[in-house]
């Protein structure tokens, strides 16, 4: 018996760097205390800030990016889910 072709599926929405970035960016206003807090409400607008001008201009909102950002990259936004000490460090 042959084996099935590998089915790629349909192409992510949101390219993976943008979600990183959004996620990279989240943690360190985290850090940063002249900022203040990575609320959903800042990351949102941060969002649109990112992709304002850009190929990938409303071709997502905002709020699916920051809801996809979240499970793609844990270890950026929730520290103790790192793989390893670099992960951690912020």
């Amino acid at each position: 018996m042959g084996e099935s072709p590998l089915k790629l599926g349909h192409p992510p929405v949101i390219p993976p760097h943008f979600t990183k970035a959004l996620a990279t960016h989240a943690s360190m206003i985290q850090v940063s205390t002249s900022v203040g807090e990575a609320s959903k409400q800042n990351m949102i607008s941060l969002s649109g800030a990112l992709t304002d001008g850009t190929e990938w201009s409303r071709k997502f909102t905002d709020e699916y990016a920051w809801w996809h950002a979240q499970p793609d990259h844990p270890e950026l936004l929730i520290p103790h889910k790192g793989k390893d000490h670099e992960d951690r460090r912020t």
